[in-house]
């Protein structure tokens, strides 16, 4: 026979993990906008240096600055 044992979480933890767990997930949104931004300019400056022939900078610029502007807007209507 096998047994299987259980643990219950307490509910005041349990909300407390989720209250953490949420509060990471905001910060870490910030970084996520930073990402796409950076990596956005770098290749518009890609473009100017290197041209598109073998890439096409400016579109992956346009898509990752697009992106940023998005993400940006989800934002602010979740901290309205």
């Amino acid at each position: 026979t096998t047994t299987t044992m259980t643990t219950t979480t307490p509910p005041s933890s349990t909300v407390l993990e989720e209250a953490a767990v949420l509060k990471l997930m905001d910060e870490i949104q910030g970084f996520v906008l930073a990402n796409h931004l950076v990596w956005g300019l770098w290749a518009v400056l890609q473009t100017s240096t290197e041209g598109c022939q073998e890439f096409d900078y400016a579109h992956y610029a346009t898509c990752r600055i697009t992106r940023y502007f998005e993400e940006k807007q989800k934002l602010v209507h979740c901290r309205d």
